[in-house]
């Protein structure tokens, strides 16, 4: 299974594990979406070895002024607060927001 497959059903069953135990239990749940998130890059600016590992990653400042996150995306902010935990995920973007990151409405 090539590493993107792999990535993708970790994620469904990682999302799955989240339905709320009554909608699993007589299985009247059935989610109107899947929100995936992840870093999109340049692959002609970033090389293979330096790309992001995870969200810390972003946190090298060899990516000050080099990152643009959307504005509006209060899905992505909520997802990765509460998979890393509202002190380590809050703590995450106030260092995000010293690193000059640009911004798209």
């Amino acid at each position: 299974m090539k590493l993107g497959l792999k990535a993708l059903v970790i994620a469904l069953v990682m999302a799955l594990a989240a339905v709320p135990a009554a909608f699993a239990k007589n299985g009247a749940y059935i989610a109107d979406r899947f929100n995936f998130f992840t870093i999109g890059y340049n692959t002609n600016l970033v090389k293979p070895n330096d790309v992001p590992k995870s969200y810390e990653d972003l946190l090298d400042p060899k990516w000050v002024g080099r990152i643009g996150i959307e504005a509006s995306d209060d899905d992505w902010f909520a997802s990765i607060v509460k998979h890393m935990g509202e002190e380590k995920g809050l703590a995450l973007f106030r260092k995000l927001a010293q690193m000059k990151i640009g911004s798209a409405p």
